[in-house]
């Protein structure tokens, strides 16, 4: 019988980094950080491990990784630190937790990544360890959101195929109409949102990037990185929605629970008013009796409520957003 230690540090491991690409327990590494936590009296439970083959050695003799072996969900109610990350579940939150019942991946247990199949073998008697509200933003985690795009399309939903119906530049959308029109006024970035354009062609065309990709990069970093200072020329000269926003990740902001990191003030606000809109979204999808799996703004259904759910989606962002779009992939890709 394996020691509860290595049960617990791999399970930790697995739920902590999620794992996309693992597909069996003999990689899963031992944080040092980990092994720092144990008492002067644990030396010789960790020799007995090693000596019992359920932790691996290098070459040197360190600690390395844990044998394949069983996770247990429930060990992680043991620790505190986990609380502080997670947010209390709404009634809704236990509804949509709830669905995850209902999912399937119709794909060799081979490809799994191991959480997605710890989740599979565990859910019925441990859903709570797979569904959480993060407390930075009131976003919902669950193993369906680190699926990568290929095994997203394997995944079934109420015996049925599944469609993910996606806000086109929700974070943009947000930063053009909910923010900067009312901190800044008129200004490039928002003016590119409300006519329609993509945001990263017109940001790559203005400042001559090579790609697409290019342009996501660095409005990426624009938003949740530290201050930059020049990017604001990139937009026919105009400075001063960059201004702001550098300003506003420059000074503490009281209603981010990060507050001393104050260069995730934005991310945060983006994240939070996403969080806003979602939810009214998610409430009239549950008052309709529509089953349906999140990605952040991405609503994933059976293919059967996919009108349904558009009609939905497109009614309601139209009470926040002057110009959107949703589209509806059956093959959504990761990202």
């Amino acid at each position: 019988m394996e020691h509860l230690l290595a049960t617990y540090i791999r399970t930790k491991t697995v739920f902590k980094n999620r794992l996309k690409h693992l597909k069996d327990y003999d990689t899963v590494k031992i944080y040092n950080y980990e092994l720092d936590k144990l008492d002067a009296d644990s030396g010789p439970l960790l020799c007995d491990l090693k000596v019992r083959g359920e932790i691996l050695v290098d070459g040197k003799g360190d600690f390395k990784a844990l044998r394949k072996g069983p996770i247990d969900p429930s060990l992680l109610g043991r620790t505190r630190k986990r609380d502080g990350i997670r947010a209390p579940l709404t009634l809704l939150h236990k509804w949509m937790r709830k669905q995850l019942l209902h999912v399937e991946l119709d794909a060799p247990l081979k490809d799994m990544p191991v959480h997605f199949s710890a989740f599979l073998d565990h859910r019925k008697d441990q859903l709570d360890s797979f569904f959480t509200v993060d407390s930075f933003s009131g976003r919902v985690h669950s193993p369906v959101v680190n699926l990568k795009g290929n095994l997203r399309e394997s995944l079934r939903f109420h015996g049925e195929q599944v469609v993910s119906l996606d806000v086109k530049q929700t974070q943009p959308t947000i930063l053009a109409s909910k923010i900067l029109k009312d901190t800044v006024g008129s200004n490039p970035f928002s003016d590119a949102i409300f006519w329609g354009e993509d945001v990263h062609v017109v940001l790559q065309k203005a400042a001559g990037l090579n790609s697409w990709e290019d342009a996501k990069r660095l409005l990426f970093q624009l938003i949740f990185g530290k201050p930059m200072n020049d990017v604001g020329r990139l937009f026919k000269g105009d400075t001063a929605w960059v201004d702001w926003v550098n300003s506003h990740k420059s000074q503490i902001e009281h209603r981010n629970p990060h507050k001393q990191e104050v260069h995730a003030n934005l991310a945060w606000l983006l994240q939070h008013s996403e969080v806003q809109v979602v939810l009214c979204i998610w409430n009239k999808l549950k008052a309709a009796g529509i089953p349906f799996l999140t990605i952040h703004d991405d609503v994933l259904c059976p293919v059967r409520h996919k009108d349904a759910v558009y009609e939905i989606m497109d009614r309601e962002l139209m009470l926040h957003f002057p110009k959107h779009t949703v589209v509806a992939d059956h093959h959504k890709s990761d990202g």
